[in-house]
């Protein structure tokens, strides 16, 4: 296995990323930007005790977990709060590859926690969703089109029997994508 390096990410990138743009090719990375949807859970607003009656009593309620998508250009994520977001691109993750997602150094130093749902299998195409937590103790502002994570692909020594396209849940999702399965914890 060996990680593509800025020349191949460039090719793969050319035809593979949409938008593309060749100022996000790193060393072994490519930069993601931040897409324009974001998802709150239901109870996002509101004090704990409100929230917890709410995640108590959600299923009998038969309440939504997550908001429908909310456009934004700045959304100002307030410390302890969870969203989903999306990256602006559209990626195509080779069948011979895989990609790990992971944070800029300079979106963690400011305190935007990615929660590492960051794999991608081979064959995986779509725009990626971020789990992204506040950890810091100030406001944090979510700008469309900031680049905050970046992806890295590793080739594989053959190609999966089994394509994500052909068994993935995720595939060809588009915006902030809220689980498809909900779990009950």
């Amino acid at each position: 296995m060996s990680v593509y390096q800025d020349s191949e990410l460039r090719n793969w990138a050319k035809d593979n990323v949409t938008p593309y743009e060749e100022k996000n090719i790193n060393p072994a990375s490519l930069d993601l930007m931040l897409g324009s949807e974001i998802k709150v859970p239901m109870w996002y607003w509101g004090n704990s005790f409100t929230r917890w009656i709410v995640w108590k009593f959600r299923s009998k309620l038969n309440l939504k977990m997550w908001s429908d998508g909310i456009q934004f250009e700045t959304f100002t994520l307030w410390p302890g709060k969870f969203v989903l977001c999306h990256s602006l691109e559209i990626t195509n993750v080779p069948n011979n590859a895989i990609a790990l997602l992971f944070s800029k150094s300079s979106t963690g130093r400011i305190g935007l926690e990615h929660l590492h749902a960051g794999f991608g299998d081979s064959g995986f195409k779509g725009q990626w969703t971020w789990e992204f937590e506040n950890v810091a103790p100030w406001p944090i502002e979510l700008i469309a089109g900031k680049r905050l994570m970046q992806v890295a692909l590793i080739q594989t020594l053959s190609v999966p029997e089994t394509l994500y396209g052909q068994v993935g849940r995720y595939q060809g999702q588009m915006g902030a994508t809220a689980p498809r399965k909900e779990r009950v914890l």
